[in-house]
């Protein structure tokens, strides 16, 4: 009876350990760690609030503003920030493909009816 129950409880523990396995190995999932990842790792090397803060005090908030600060902010960083705003950028592509790609093969997407007015 002991051996029975021990055995039932290693096959449970196989079955269980695949199925977390196959969940983890999932697009979604990894899509979803590596914003995790780097969501932590721009909290943890920028401070967003002095950024912030800095923003408002702009001269003017005409668009050439923003982005000669936003060009000094990152030309004057860390290699480890650089490191990580080009993963997000690559990340946030990455992302931004994959949901193009989701709703370009669905019958219902606007995307082909886009497509089809134009062919």
């Amino acid at each position: 009876m002991n051996t029975c129950n021990q055995m039932k409880r290693r096959i449970m523990m196989r079955v269980y350990c695949t199925f977390v396995c196959r969940k983890a190995c999932e697009p979604r999932s990894i899509k979803v760690v590596l914003f995790v990842v780097l969501t932590g790792a721009t909290v943890s090397l920028i401070s967003i609030k002095h950024v912030l803060l800095n923003i408002a005090h702009l001269e003017g908030y005409a668009l050439t503003s923003f982005v000669q600060f936003f060009t000094h902010a990152v030309l004057h960083t860390e290699l480890s920030t650089k490191l990580t705003l080009l993963s997000g950028v690559a990340f946030m592509s990455w992302i931004g493909v994959d949901t193009y790609n989701s709703f370009k093969y669905r019958k219902d997407s606007p995307v082909q009816n886009i497509q089809r007015v134009h062919a």
